[in-house]
């Protein structure tokens, strides 16, 4: 039985969540974790503002662009608010840099971060109502990414421009004031427009689509506060997003404590630049640098051993031609790993992953499943050429739960995803605003930095 005909009002309970959620209804934790999250965004998507992709979408838009409304990242040019959250969020996924929720794959901030940093401009809306607006949104987002796993992840969808559509939307709609009813019909909206396949991770197609679902949530809200309506069971009913993505779901568990548990305290920061389930493979590869002296020419053969799920034609492209596809190539990260030691942006650039030298020591490493190994967790062991052979085991690679990156360590990314951009400084100078955005009367002015 559909959950609209059970009875259970998913889209107007996630409505009137967000539009009710209060200051005092958010622990300071959260509160905190939202900071993290939007410095862990701003950073990577200045870094993307570099990318070939960005370039091309100003290009576009350059044309046909609308009212300067908001700025895009790490430019002087200011776009309309639809053209700023596409942008910006195409910038914030551009090198899959950013973060990503603990239990599923679903890269839970880029598309709430850059609906609510274009709409909050174009309001000169407060931090706090930035804060909270994000925090709805994302919210939401992982809700409805939670009931419909793993079988949307399994149909081909990716998570983040389909559930991420929702998330911009609400977050956006709580900025511009909608109320419960509005709500629902600008998620009617979300659910037309929400998509985004996974046959595009490795291309520049997986930042459009994601993007595009922040630009769509920004639509999506104005419409509503409009008065353009839609289906106000558009996410659980006979026809709604639920059943059209997955084939196996539960949207009553995306409602379990909704307004006392909140899925940002399940949110996971990547320190290196590429694909989520590679990284228990790069740790696994320093250990065998670092602890046991193995260096690329030392090696005959090494198998790495990856819990069923992680490993799919969209996260092992064993040849990749690119920068895009290396960050897909679980061989790539390997391999770079453990002759760099490291898995920062310069290791997935073009010339990197294009180097010859590679190569061979790609074709030497082997990924299989191991069905007794869980999520997060990866073995791996190397036989070396004068016949010795070692073996290690990631349990929690860098960057996991378990395994936190700290504030400091965030400072850090944000630094090195910022260095040689034109206006450094003036960029460095946003991170104390940003560790007190509650306080600040006008985004627009902390976004000016950027």
């Amino acid at each position: 039985m559909d959950d609209a005909r059970a009875g259970i009002e998913v889209s107007r309970m996630f409505a009137e969540f967000a539009v009710d959620l209060a200051w005092r209804d958010v622990p300071h934790e959260v509160v905190h974790e939202a900071k993290r999250a939007l410095i862990d965004y701003l950073g990577v998507a200045l870094a993307g503002s570099r990318e070939p992709l960005i370039g091309k979408l100003k290009r576009i838009y350059a044309k046909r662009g609308g009212e300067p409304e908001a700025r895009l990242i790490g430019d002087e040019y200011k776009a309309d608010v639809m053209t700023a959250a596409f942008i910006n969020c195409a910038a914030g996924h551009a090198l899959d840099f950013d973060d990503t929720h603990a239990d599923f794959f679903y890269h839970g901030s880029v598309t709430v971060a850059s609906a609510v940093w274009a709409t909050g401009q174009m309001l000169h809306g407060n931090g706090r109502d930035v804060i909270l607006a994000f925090i709805a949104g994302w919210d939401v987002g992982a809700r409805i990414a939670r009931a419909l796993n793993p079988s949307i992840y399994i149909e081909g969808w990716q998570n983040t421009p389909t559930c991420g559509t929702f998330a911009a939307t609400v977050a956006a709609g709580r900025l511009l004031g909608l109320n419960a009813d509005a709500m629902c019909h600008a998620l009617g909206m979300a659910a037309s427009q929400a998509s985004g396949s996974r046959q595009n991770h490795g291309s520049m197609g997986k930042p459009f689509q994601v993007g595009k679902a922040a630009m769509n949530g920004v639509l999506s809200a104005l419409a509503a506060r409009e008065g353009v309506t839609s289906s106000t069971i558009a996410i659980e009913g006979p026809l709604g997003f639920a059943k059209l993505h997955a084939r196996e779901f539960d949207l009553s568990s995306a409602l379990d404590e909704l307004g006392t548990r909140f899925e940002l305290q399940r949110n996971m920061y990547k320190p290196y630049a590429c694909c989520l389930p590679h990284h228990a493979a790069i740790d696994a590869m320093f250990a065998l640098r670092r602890k046991h002296g193995v260096t690329p020419e030392r090696v005959e053969r090494i198998v790495c051993g990856m819990p069923a799920g992680t490993l799919d034609a969209s996260t092992r492209i064993d040849e990749p031609a690119n920068g895009l596809e290396g960050k897909f190539s679980a061989t790539h990260s390997a391999a770079v790993a453990l002759t760099d030691d490291a898995a920062g942006l310069a290791q997935y650039a073009d010339e990197r992953v294009g180097d010859a030298r590679l190569v061979p020591l790609r074709r030497a490493i082997e990924f299989v499943v191991d069905p007794t190994l869980s999520r997060g967790q990866c073995t791996a062991q190397a036989w070396l050429r004068d016949g010795e052979s070692v073996s290690v085991r990631v349990d929690h690679p860098r960057g996991h739960l378990a395994n936190p990156l700290t504030d400091d360590d965030l400072v850090d990314k944000f630094c090195a995803n910022a260095a040689g951009m034109r206006h450094h400084e003036r960029h460095m100078q946003a991170l104390q605003p940003l560790w007190s955005l509650d306080a600040a009367d006008d985004i627009a002015e902390v976004a000016d930095l950027l």
